[in-house]
């Protein structure tokens, strides 16, 4: 079993630079290990959006591992249920996310998990007592979003997490299961993240039936800068509903545990360079002018004739159910 979970991180190692005849263990502590020779965190808390949960009292911790294929490790798919959209516009292609460095951090972190995931989970107990112990100094609630670029079902890895005082949540877009329903109700923060598949729509009717909100990532026109992103979003969190489900601001800060679970859809502008021209279908595009100007219903709003049928048609199917 070690020799083949090792055969299958080689294109990793090479990647890495990492020596030739690797036994697992020492695989692990050079994954675990910085290019300047220290301890490699899991958890990062110096990040933009983890910054904002501040203002709302929480001290939000996000760990980055490699999204799809990216990790080199041979057959390893880290988000399963990723669309095409959605990875032409990952968040590891915007801002520090494109260093080389945070992709080489992105790439140990999912050989850790890979190659030995009861040590990953140690090495991770350790850093949330630590967050836990910050954010009881600074009066905060200590928060983790492990699957911060993945999709890979951490609350199935982390044992003992109900028993930790921090509030986990991830975003996914996998449809519910049995055991990922029991986890919500346990306590990790779940919120279901659209995309054009043609069963995502239905994916995210399931989850709200439960009471999970769905993220939906909307903008203007394809060619449209952020500006234009930003203010269809704060318009459709200013109407309150989309489609006769509450609308709720997904751009203040990450903290979706704090988000009311009514089967809603957190709202969140377009980002990046490669977002303002994606037309796969994974952003939901509004006319800005109509939507702003007009006092009609958001969705008459919609460019696409994609986006109306798959939407209207899934809410015009709830509503006869």
């Amino acid at each position: 079993m070690n020799n083949r979970k090792l055969e299958r991180c080689a294109p990793a190692f090479r990647f890495l630079g990492f020596p030739e005849r690797l036994t697992l263990a020492r695989a692990y502590d050079l994954a675990a290990t910085t290019d300047g020779g220290n301890y490699a965190s899991l958890l990062g808390t110096h990040i933009y959006k983890a910054e904002l949960g501040i203002a709302r009292g929480a001290l939000n911790a996000i760990q980055y591992c490699a999204p799809q294929y990216d990790s080199l490790i041979t057959g390893f798919n880290a988000c399963p249920f990723a669309s095409e959209g959605c990875a032409s516009t990952c968040i590891k292609d915007t801002g520090h996310n494109v260093m080389g460095g945070a992709q080489r951090a992105r790439i140990k972190r999912t050989l850790r998990w890979f190659l030995d995931p009861v040590q990953a989970s140690r090495d991770l107990g350790r850093e949330l007592t630590a967050l836990e112990r910050r954010a009881e100094r600074k009066d905060l609630v200590p928060t983790a979003r492990l699957d911060g670029t993945t999709d890979l079902r951490f609350w199935a890895k982390v044992e003992g997490w109900e028993d930790r005082p921090t509030e986990f949540y991830d975003y996914t877009k996998r449809p519910p299961t049995t055991l990922h329903l029991d986890a919500y109700r346990r306590g990790w923060g779940v919120t279901y993240s659209l995309n054009e598949d043609p069963s995502s729509v239905t994916f995210s009717r399931q989850w709200a039936r439960r009471g999970v909100n769905t993220a939906i990532v909307v903008g203007g026109p394809v060619g449209t800068t952020r500006t234009v992103a930003e203010a269809v979003a704060a318009e459709l969190v200013r109407r309150g509903e989309f489609l006769g489900r509450p609308t709720i601001d997904g751009d203040r800060d990450d903290l979706r545990w704090m988000d009311p679970q009514v089967g809603g859809w957190v709202v969140l502008s377009a980002k990046g360079g490669k977002a303002k021209h994606e037309q796969h279908g994974f952003i939901v595009r509004f006319d800005p002018e109509l939507l702003l100007s007009s006092s009609t219903f958001p969705e008459a709003a919609l460019i696409s004739e994609f986006d109306r049928f798959r939407l209207t048609a899934n809410r015009a199917a709830a509503a006869a159910k």
